[in-house]
């Protein structure tokens, strides 16, 4: 599909039914994308392809919708310099990445793409040990984006965020009200060797307010791996940025907490709320993205997928020094282990 709008798949069946006959990579897709506009809805199905969706848009003329779909593929979603999607009440199943460069699983994948809004999706995988990739955000700029409210289970990385998502100080991506359950690891944020546009590497600077309003702290509850010391809640390999959550709450929301944090590149700010928080007070539904700009990433929609280059960072433990007495750079040395058991698992 390539420049059409307006678009509309209604309660549809994309499925290779015969995988078996197929190495991963010649699967197939559900649907294939160049500066289209269309939309997904009513449960419609992706299953057993390479990728569900694959979609970009390097004109910045249209947009798609994806919403109460199933992806049960290699890689569910797949989008490069796309501007004001939204997916949302969606499941997305991940499977265990096979051997090769450049082939991990996915759920979703945003490259250069800015103004998403990413809520009430589930990713998880269906394998006894946690394994795969749920989200995975590429250089989504210096925009104002966020992800919310997003179920993440049974992951070996729920979400991973690279490069250029902030803007210094004042702003960027922002994780709020997403739930981690049996996961390695929650949210890691990595970055690209001689990496330009240093001072805006890594996420927002402000993860939450400093508010008594439960609604303004970050509110993403941490899947507690007492078996592990790597850092699993925050691993922060980029510029350091502030965490602000509750510090009190109804029984069973003591997870909103991280615990397991790179110190040297993440602040905990606890902060009372007047009622005691929990998650329905704290993060009502809504939906609408971020990101007001867009740059023209021409060339983006002719790249591959990065995944392998960038994890391939997570090994990457070389000093950094401090940019300004408010930004800081560190890779901990824990990430080589975190490396290891990703390619044990591809």
């Amino acid at each position: 599909m390539t420049s059409h709008r307006g678009v509309q798949f209604t309660n549809c069946t994309f499925q290779n039914e015969a995988p078996w006959l197929f190495e991963t990579q010649s699967r197939g897709t559900g649907i294939l994308s160049t500066n289209g506009g269309f939309s997904v809805t009513d449960g419609s199905s992706f299953t057993d392809l390479y990728y569900g969706i694959y979609a970009m848009d390097v004109l910045a003329q249209n947009t798609f919708y994806v919403h109460d779909a199933t992806f049960t593929n290699y890689r569910g979603v797949y989008m490069s310099s796309c501007y004001n999607n939204q997916i949302d009440g969606s499941t997305f199943v991940v499977p265990v990445s096979i051997t090769g460069e450049n082939m991990q699983a996915y759920g979703l994948y945003m490259e250069h793409s800015t103004g998403y809004a990413i809520e009430d999706n589930t990713f998880t995988s269906a394998e006894s040990t946690p394994t795969g990739i749920g989200v995975y955000v590429n250089n989504s700029g210096i925009d104002d984006n966020e992800i919310y409210s997003n179920d993440f289970i049974n992951l070996q990385y729920s979400i991973i965020a690279q490069d250029i998502n902030r803007r210094n100080t004042v702003g960027g991506l922002v994780f709020k009200c997403n739930t981690f359950n049996h996961t390695t690891s929650d949210i890691t944020v990595v970055g690209s060797p001689n990496a330009h546009d240093v001072v805006n590497q890594g996420i927002a600077y402000h993860q939450g307010a400093l508010s008594a309003d439960p609604t303004q702290l970050a509110g993403n509850l941490f899947y507690y791996n007492t078996a592990s010391t790597d850092f699993d809640d925050l691993n922060n390999g980029l510029n350091y940025f502030n965490y602000y959550y509750p510090s009190n709450t109804m029984s069973g929301y003591e997870i909103v907490e991280p615990l397991d944090v790179t110190l040297n590149t993440v602040t905990k700010w606890p902060k009372q709320v007047g009622t005691d928080w929990s998650y329905t007070n704290g993060c009502p539904p809504h939906t609408g993205g971020g990101g007001t700009l867009r740059s023209q990433m021409i060339t983006s929609g002719q790249q591959a997928d990065s995944t392998a280059s960038v994890l391939a960072l997570l090994v990457d433990g070389g000093d950094t020094p401090l940019l300004t007495n408010e930004v800081q750079q560190s890779t901990p040395p824990q990430t080589v282990t975190m490396y290891n058991e990703l390619m044990a698992t591809s």
